[in-house]
């Protein structure tokens, strides 16, 4: 951290290895207990917030830091930051177009993947007048309702309830009722509060932004409910 304090870059993205041996064979060259426990992770991200933060560095959102002056540390001073599937961004929903093997894009609020081997990748470039789209995921009212949440979630760390029940007419704890019980732990741990006219993170919160949004992911309950083995990373 020291020789990166001395490099000054003006962003950082610190956020731990993730262990999918499922998905990464090679990962498999190491025993689990190779790993560092969760309780020695969560100490080592809380280090580095500390150090970096005493540092001039502002926290962005989950695993984000970033210099003052820096354009993604001014976004989240006014309330324009976004986040997409690479990460914190300043543009909000700007159609992106992923080129290569594997990349994904997002196209009228649609996302798109190629396909994930070379041969075939190029083989479908030949055949398909240069489109290469493995697979895609057109979104559903419900999946724009929730992925606006979870980023504002991310993003803001707060939900102006009146206004998004405005925007998307619904009732909010009507609509996430079975999110917002799951939160309740979360709640008593002091990490969030729900009043009636918003939800707040607090404090050490922040540090759990991606477990408190996950609550709002149905689809992610969905598959481990339906799956025998381990799909995701750990979040801590």
């Amino acid at each position: 951290m020291a020789q990166v304090i001395e490099l000054r870059p003006d962003r950082l993205a610190v956020y731990s290895y993730a262990h999918v041996p499922w998905l990464k064979p090679y990962q498999r060259s190491f025993e689990d207990k190779d790993l560092p426990s969760p309780e020695l992770k969560l100490e080592l991200f809380e280090k580095a917030h500390e150090v970096f933060k005493n540092s001039g560095y502002t926290s962005i959102g989950m695993d984000h830091f970033a210099l003052p002056n820096d354009e993604l540390a001014i976004a989240a001073q006014n309330n324009s930051l976004h986040r997409n599937f690479m990460g914190y961004s300043t543009h909000a929903d700007a159609h992106q177009i992923g080129f290569g093997v594997s990349a994904i894009s997002y196209v009228n609020r649609n996302y798109f993947q190629n396909l994930k081997e070379i041969p075939a990748y190029y083989e479908a470039i030949r055949r398909d007048q240069g489109l290469a789209t493995h697979r895609g995921f057109f979104l559903i009212l419900d999946d724009e309702i929730r992925r606006d949440l979870i980023t504002q979630i991310m993003c803001h760390g707060k939900i102006d309830i009146q206004a998004f029940d405005k925007k998307w007419g619904i009732t909010f704890k009507k609509y996430f009722e079975d999110a917002l019980e799951d939160l309740i732990p979360m709640i008593e741990d002091g990490l969030l509060r729900i009043e009636d006219k918003q939800l707040v993170v607090l404090g050490d919160g922040f540090l759990f932004l991606r477990n408190i949004a996950m609550c709002f992911d149905k689809y992610l309950q969905e598959i481990r409910d339906a799956s025998n083995n381990p799909v995701f990373s750990k979040t801590v």
